[in-house]
């Protein structure tokens, strides 16, 4: 009696796993020949080999930033601590900005090329697989959905970190900025160049005005003498002409925001206005 209890139990077993390996075999051919049979599919499989260039694992830059005080630790806040690394690494940033900007453009023009060849498989050529028609686009939009290209973008992990000098505290604070957010604070620091630069060529082409004939006609119309304190060459000072408003606050070279100064009177006036 136990050995045909076994018997039938073992019959049943292997008639289960009979029917459970035909049905997935049978779904398993479904699937192939929908990979086969599906124009959108293979035109997904043929734009991707030619976009393969594109990263689509995520990228993430990790680095740690080291305080050298504990107040500076506290004073400085991670995104404060990013934007100065952002500035001391400006060309190593800038290659990765213009890294992010290449791969932007490839993947726009990936999916734009995808939404131009997109054709669904038509109706007739399902029916003449023999394939259900709701099954049929159900798989294929699967099929889609995991072979379309994903740019994941990249990501930056800072570790601001202090430890005390005898190693017995050790305090750290982490940011993430990803991709959106880095593009942000890239431009700012870029835009804070340029208008530096500005300036500089601003204040540059201010000085070069200062001629020998400008410079003697601000001495002469000031007597030869320092507008503060009265001192003259004779009495073994020398006269420099001076920025009323400094070049630094916006100051320009011309008679009316000039004037003469001698050298301790100029030096104890430094850029203050």
């Amino acid at each position: 009696m136990d050995k045909i209890i076994i018997l039938v139990t073992s019959i049943i077993i292997i008639t289960i796993i009979i029917i459970v390996a035909i049905i997935i075999f049978s779904k398993y051919r479904i699937y192939v020949k929908i990979k086969k049979n599906s124009e959108a599919f293979i035109n997904l499989i043929n734009l991707n080999t030619r976009y393969k260039m594109i990263n689509i694992d995520p990228i993430i830059y990790k680095y740690n930033k080291i305080c050298k005080t504990k107040a500076i630790y506290d004073r400085l806040t991670e995104v404060d601590a990013f934007i100065i690394d952002i500035e001391d690494k400006y060309d190593y940033y800038n290659n990765i900005k213009e890294e992010i900007i290449k791969y932007k453009n490839l993947f726009n023009s990936y999916i734009y090329e995808f939404s131009k060849i997109y054709i669904p498989t038509s109706k007739d050529k399902i029916k003449s697989l023999g394939i259900n028609e709701d099954k049929f686009y159900k798989i294929e939009k699967k099929l889609i959905k995991d072979n379309t290209i994903i740019w994941m973008g990249i990501t930056f992990n800072l570790r601001l970190y202090y430890a005390s000098p005898k190693g017995r505290n050790h305090y750290s604070k982490n940011y993430i900025c990803y991709e959106q957010s880095f593009m942000k604070l890239f431009n700012d620091v870029e835009n804070k160049i340029k208008l530096h630069q500005k300036e500089q060529y601003k204040r540059k082409l201010e000085r070069s005005k200062m001629s020998l004939s400008t410079r003697y006609d601000v001495l002469k119309r000031d007597g030869y003498k320092c507008v503060i304190c009265g001192s003259t060459a004779q009495m073994g000072v020398q006269l420099h002409v001076d920025h009323i408003i400094p070049i630094s606050r916006g100051g320009l070279t011309e008679m009316k925001n000039l004037q003469t100064l001698c050298d301790r009177c100029n030096l104890g006036k430094s850029d203050k206005y």
